[in-house]
């Protein structure tokens, strides 16, 4: 009898024993889970405001073109009307946004690269994709500030409200010149968008996946030279290597870092 009263104690303990690891294992799994969709709500957020500078910026430049052309093709109208809210400084404001965006979402990814390092390869997409983003911006800005108003901040102006001094319409060549400019302009705030697509596909499969069972399709651009940011071990691979060995960017960020560990060298000789 007692040993049977041993049994039973020793089966129950064990029982309560099973339990405890299953409900500390059950509590551990939603702990991962409820982190998984901290994390991705973040990353998500940061990215969406980052789509939505990029977006303002490339309006600004689309609609000013449009409408240099429409004032260019209609001289009598008073192009001035057709020129409100378009000015150096506000273009330079939002092409900041952009970068202060950008440096935002690299600083979330960066966060948690202990807890997904897959996707760094996204830290060094858009390292890239804004580098493209800036020459656009560097060569865009100057041809702008022949055509847009200039404006005389109140400080100068006796205190008064700001004003605006307008310029003559370009001509056709220079006209030319800012489409072209700012069709690479909008083309490079493009490539930010279509990474920021990658960055969600790839970040829902990681983060969400397990969670509901299902996985999001990667983008399949019609241009096959599109580039598209994929997180298999492979691919990673092959975008860094492209990222760092192929683009300017990359040579660049190596000839930097060749000539700081020279300098690191020399000091310790």
């Amino acid at each position: 009898m007692a040993a049977g009263l041993l049994v039973s104690v020793g089966i129950v303990s064990w029982q309560v024993s099973k339990q405890f690891k299953n409900n500390r294992k059950l509590q551990e799994e939603r702990i991962r889970s409820d982190l998984r969709l901290k994390i991705y709500n973040e990353i998500d957020d940061t990215a969406q405001k980052l789509s939505e500078a990029e977006i303002i910026a490339s309006n600004f430049v689309r609609t000013l073109v449009e409408n240099l052309k429409h004032c260019l093709n209609n001289q009598t109208l008073d192009y001035r009307l057709w020129l409100v809210g378009k000015d150096p400084n506000k273009f330079n404001q939002l092409n900041f946004e952009v970068g202060e965006a950008h440096g935002a979402l690299l600083g979330v990814l960066e966060r948690y690269e202990v807890a997904f390092p897959d996707l760094q390869i996204f830290r060094t997409a858009f390292n890239y994709a804004h580098d493209e983003q800036l020459k656009s911006f560097l060569s865009l800005y100057p041809e702008l500030l022949k055509v847009l108003p200039l404006v005389v901040l109140k400080e100068f102006n006796d205190g008064t409200d700001e004003k605006h001094i307008y310029q003559k319409l370009p001509n056709e060549e220079l006209l030319n010149t800012i489409s072209e400019l700012g069709k690479k302009y909008i083309e490079a705030n493009s490539m930010i968008s279509d990474f920021i697509y990658d960055l969600r596909v790839e970040s829902q499969n990681a983060l969400l996946g397990e969670l509901f069972s299902n996985k999001v399709k990667r983008r399949k651009p019609l241009d096959p030279s599109n580039i598209v940011i994929k997180t298999e071990k492979s691919d990673i691979e092959r975008l860094d290597n492209f990222f760092h060995k192929e683009t300017d960017w990359g040579r660049r960020i190596s000839k930097i870092e060749e000539e700081v560990s020279s300098s690191f060298k020399k000091i310790d000789n």
